[in-house]
Formats: C-alpha cells, structure tokens, sequence
C-alpha cells in the first residue's frame, strides 16, 4: 500500500506495521542517527522498551467483596498484574499436593470460573490454628481472602513430559494467615 506524501509528515512502511514519524521526533533523533533507516531501528527498539515496560504492570485494585467469577474475570483482564482484591467465595472442593494445598471455589478445579486459593503445608497449618479447625473442615465454608488473583499457566504432563497443551487457572496465593477470615455469616474468626 502506497500514502500520498504530505506537507508536514513523512511516512514509512516497515513490514507490517506502518509507522508515522512526525517532523519533531525526526528532527529530536536527527543528532543520534545518520540515516532514517537507523533511526526506524532506533524508534523500533524504542517502541519494545516501552511495550515492554507496560507489561511490568502492577495488580489492578477491585473494591468490596469479590465474587470468583469476577476475580477471575479480572486477573484474565490484567494477566500480567492480576487484580488485588478481597475475594468471598466458599469452598468446594479441598485439594492436596507435595507442596500445596488448593482450596477451590468450584467442584471440578478445571473449570474456567474456579478460583483456587493456594498456600503451602506450613501456611496451612497457621491457618488452622487461626481459624480454629483443620483444612479439611473447611469444604462448603464461606471464606474471605485478601490478595492477588492471578493468572497461572498449568501444562498437561503425560508419562512425566510436557505435552505442550496448558489451560489456565485463576490463583490467590496465601503466605500468611492473616489473608483468610470466615465470612460474616460464621463467627468472626481473625488472625492478628
């Protein structure tokens, strides 16, 4: 595709993308370059940096209680960041690995809409203690956690290799007691 030139702006095609470069920029980078073709590289590598910066993006802020579906709808929104928050949901489903314990808020984990939170062995156990009972007695309690819902890419495993196909699943990680409360519904149970 061809652009008519005009008065005060020049145009330039670089493979798919086409860049217009206003007289001002070109006339600020004319000392750093000797030709417009360096200075396409140079707007170029200028444009990764700051598109890159945006990726470094902190979590964004979700006011009042925050239902599973909208927290994941949100960290999917922010999947960088995630969505900090306060999250209620009750607990569905318990699940239990080597170095993790999930608390789901839909029975079957892979489904899209679940929320899990996710804390390690020892954080579980500080949890109980504050609560006052053990994990397990927490299935159809609704609780409340504040944190970062986030996005987590999951690879499928078969024979103990990655099968290169993933989903993803929406995780609060807990590292301290203090980020999970019983709902207003259940004795005020708070950590300090």
């Amino acid at each position: 595709m061809l652009f008519k030139h005009q008065p005060n702006a020049e145009y330039y095609r670089c493979n798919v993308v086409c860049f217009r470069w206003m007289p001002n920029v070109a006339t600020i980078m004319q000392p750093f370059v000797s030709n417009r073709t360096k200075g396409m590289k140079v707007l170029a590598l200028l444009l990764i940096t700051l598109a890159l910066a945006a990726c470094a993006v902190a979590p964004s802020k979700l006011s009042g209680l925050t239902s599973p579906a909208e927290a994941v709808q949100a960290a999917n929104g922010n999947p960088n960041g995630g969505a900090r928050g306060t999250f209620a949901l009750t607990v569905n489903e318990i699940g239990v690995t080597s170095k993790r314990i999930f608390l789901d808020s839909a029975a079957n984990y892979h489904d899209h809409d679940n929320l899990a939170i996710t804390m390690s062995h020892q954080v579980a156990r500080q949890v109980a203690n504050c609560l006052g009972m053990s994990i397990a007695n927490l299935k159809y309690r609704r609780i409340v956690v504040h944190g970062v819902a986030k996005r987590v890419r999951i690879y499928f495993v078969r024979g103990g290799k990655y099968t290169g196909r993933y989903y993803y699943q929406t995780w609060v990680r807990v590292t301290s007691p203090t980020q999970i409360s019983f709902a207003k519904r259940m004795p005020t149970v708070r950590c300090s």
